[in-house]
C-alpha cells in the first residue's frame, strides 16, 4: 500500500490540489492490492508498478476521473486475464 501511495504521490506525477490518493481511493488502492494478491499475482515492485499501470491506463481510456473501488473490480474482472502477459515481459 504504501509502495503505491509513493508511486502515485512522485512529484514528477501527482496533480496539484489532489489528495494522496488521486486518481484512486483509500480503498480502491487496497481493493486493487487484493485482488492482485487474489490472482496469485506476486506483490514484487515491478508487478504491483504494472498492474497499477494498466489499471490506471484502462481508467484514462475510459474518461474515468476518479478510479473507485466499483471500477477495480470490473476491470480486474474482465480486463486482468491470467497469465498476464504485462508480467510475462
Amino acid at each position: 500500500f504504501e509502495f503505491v501511495l509513493d508511486l502515485i504521490n512522485n512529484k514528477e506525477f501527482k496533480k496539484s490540489n489532489t489528495d494522496i490518493f488521486y486518481p484512486y481511493t483509500e480503498k480502491s488502492i487496497r481493493v486493487a492490492i487484493d485482488e492482485i494478491t487474489k490472482r496469485g499475482i506476486d506483490l514484487l515492485p515491478r508487478h504491483i508498478n504494472r498492474c497499477f499501470d494498466h489499471l490506471t491506463s484502462e481508467a484514462e481510456e475510459n474518461k474515468v476521473k476518479s478510479i473507485d473501488v466499483d471500477f477495480v473490480k470490473k476491470f480486474f474482472n474482465k480486463k486482468c486475464s491470467l497469465p498476464c502477459p504485462l508480467l510475462s515481459e
